[in-house]
Formats: C-alpha cells, sequence, structure tokens
C-alpha cells in the first residue's frame, strides 16, 4: 500500500526569502546554538544569475533576509542556477542546515578576520560541477580554489573528516594562495 503522492514545488524567491531565515531563525532559538553569539552581527548576499539576496544574522538569534545588496557583507557569494539545482536537493540540502548547529563564538571571530575569495568546485554525483564564489569582507585577493566531490563536501560540512585530512590524502585539491586557504580552516574544525 502506498499514500498519495504531494508534489510540492517552491520557487527560489520563497525557498531564499521565507523559508530558509525562518527555517534558520527556529532552528536557533530550539537549539540554542548561537547563544554565545551575543553582540555580533553577520551579513551574506548571495547572488544568483544576477540577483542579490541579503541575509542578516544577528547575535546567534534571528536570521532575515530581502531582495537587494548590502555595502559591506561578511561574505558574498556568487553562483549561478545551474550549479546551485544540484546542491538543493534533499542529500545536500542538509549542508545549509548544519551551519547553524556550529555557530561558535570562535567561528564568527574567525570569519570577521578572513580577507580574500575562495572559490569552491564541487563535483555532483552526476558529473556536473558546481561553481561557489565567496569573497569575504569585501576583499577578492588573496584567491584559492577547493575542488572536491559533493561526497566529500557533506563529510566536511558535517565535521565528519577535516580539510587538512582531506587535502593530504588527495580528497581535497587546492590551487592559488595556500596561505590564505589555511585561513578558511577554522571554518570547517
Amino acid at each position: 500500500m502506498s499514500g498519495p503522492i504531494i508534489n510540492l514545488s517552491f520557487d527560489l524567491d520563497e525557498i531564499l526569502l521565507e523559508a530558509a531565515p525562518k527555517a534558520a531563525t527556529v532552528f536557533l532559538a530550539l537549539t540554542g546554538a548561537g547563544s554565545d553569539l551575543g553582540g555580533t552581527s553577520a551579513s551574506m548576499v548571495l547572488q544568483i544569475e544576477g540577483k542579490k539576496y541579503a541575509f542578516t544574522a544577528e547575535n546567534g538569534v534571528s536570521v532575515s533576509a530581502r531582495e537587494g545588496d548590502l555595502s559591506n557583507p561578511t561574505a558574498r557569494i556568487s553562483l549561478s542556477l545551474a550549479d546551485i539545482a544540484p546542491l538543493i536537493i534533499p542529500k545536500n540540502i542538509d549542508m545549509l542546515f548544519m551551519l547553524p548547529e556550529n555557530l561558535k563564538r570562535e567561528r564568527y571571530e574567525a570569519l570577521s578576520k578572513i580577507r580574500g575569495e575562495a572559490v569552491f568546485h564541487l563535483e555532483n554525483e552526476n558529473g556536473s560541477v558546481s561553481r561557489i564564489a565567496a569573497v569575504f569582507n569585501g576583499a577578492s585577493s588573496p584567491k584559492a580554489e577547493f575542488r572536491l566531490s559533493i561526497e566529500n563536501a557533506r563529510q566536511l560540512f558535517a565535521r565528519k573528516n577535516n580539510p587538512v585530512s582531506m587535502f593530504m590524502g588527495g580528497l581535497l585539491k587546492i590551487t592559488g594562495d595556500i596561505g590564505f586557504a589555511m585561513t578558511l580552516q577554522p571554518l570547517f574544525t
């Protein structure tokens, strides 16, 4: 016996402007994950196909979103619609929900000091590659590029593996400024 099939569809604006900030805020409230982030503010601009979405997290307790740009975001992330599609399937979306769980004062402090651009090339299970560019604190230099499979990215976000071990084992390839790449390590350990 099988139940009814429910076909849900959401447009990108609904996901980014309504569902994601609400889910993050509820998660923070239920888990207390951001409890040591009082007095902090972090922001991100997500640019997809030229359209910009601005996110702000305040005091580790609330996340808000709106269309548009911010003047000095903590991170500016750019990707195409084709690149985001494989990342938002249920198997991969967990990576986004792991982010609030790992909010800690030391990660906030590390993030606020990072200056440069990181470009991630994630090889999806279908062989395609999703490219995600992240500019931290307004600085596009130095720059490093990271190549890894989506499976290894899931392990990295879940803290089941660390970037140094993955690099040494050939699961993570880094080109560009290795010193800058090392400054990102505290975000994943």
